[in-house]
């Protein structure tokens, strides 16, 4: 059952989650409810580049699932390794992602590179002062891992691991 909606058919949030694929239309503003953004965990300059992720699975930036996520938070978020949260590839910190995520994922960690990505969209969510707005997420991330999963990109262990950590960062009060 679903922590957010508390649907039995819902386990991970994949049906209450505010997800869709990059391409296809709607927008994140009203997906959320207030000012957001569509934002790819995995950031282009890894999609790219990998040979696991592009060649292998054929997943492009494009065609990633992605989530609504305050603007906010996408744009200025100060997670630790600042410039916010980037999916384009442009900024010294994805490129840094890059160099070290795409050997990870074309060396068969990609269970381990996912798990660092999450990590790091849980620092970043943890920016909003109001704590009540970061439960939500749970959902939201649990359907992007749960596609991760159908996508072949992670482990069935690593996606119950990797959510089981975001549903009690998230929910806590802190």
């Amino acid at each position: 059952m679903c922590l957010v909606c508390e649907q039995l058919a819902c386990t991970y949030g994949e049906l209450c989650g505010k997800v869709k694929i990059y391409n296809t239309p709607g927008s994140a503003t009203e997906a959320l409810g207030r000012e957001a953004e569509w934002e790819h965990v995995i950031p282009n300059a890894v999609i790219s580049q990998s040979t696991f992720l592009n060649r292998n699975l054929r997943i492009t930036y494009n065609t990633s699932t992605v989530y609504a996520l305050d603007k906010s938070v996408h744009r200025d978020a100060m997670d630790g390794a600042g410039d916010g949260i980037t999916s384009t590839g442009r900024s010294q910190t994805s490129q840094g992602w890059a160099k070290l995520l795409i050997p990870m994922f074309d060396g068969g960690c990609a269970d381990e590179a996912v798990n660092r990505l999450f990590i790091d969209e849980v620092h970043a969510i943890k920016a909003l002062k109001d704590t009540t707005l970061r439960f939500p997420y749970i959902a939201s991330l649990g359907a992007v891992l749960h596609s991760y999963r159908g996508s072949g990109i992670i482990t069935q262990s690593a996606l119950d691991a990797i959510y089981k950590w975001v549903a009690s960062e998230l929910s806590s009060r802190v």
